[in-house]
């Protein structure tokens, strides 16, 4: 379960995201905890939702890349 807000770019060290969740209770739980380190951390955030998906367990490569406009050299690319 990860939290869903535009004001929050590092879920995890937010407090915004919960992992190995087996069933209803754990995730009302962990909703519940979540909704309240990520108010705490950051109180004027605007929390669209969460997202609730399988955890994809195989091997691979996880690649980050973001773009910005540089005023002395234009477009630019990010890459992790």
């Amino acid at each position: 379960m990860k939290i869903e807000s535009p004001d929050i770019l590092h879920k995890t060290e937010a407090g915004g995201v919960r992992l190995h969740l087996r069933n209803e209770e754990e995730l009302r739980g962990a909703f519940n905890e979540m909704i309240l380190a990520v108010k705490d951390r950051y109180p004027k955030a605007e929390i669209r939702g969460l997202l609730v998906q399988e955890m994809v367990s195989q091997k691979g490569v996880e690649a980050i890349v973001g773009t910005s406009r540089d005023p002395q050299y234009g477009p630019t690319i990010m890459s992790d």
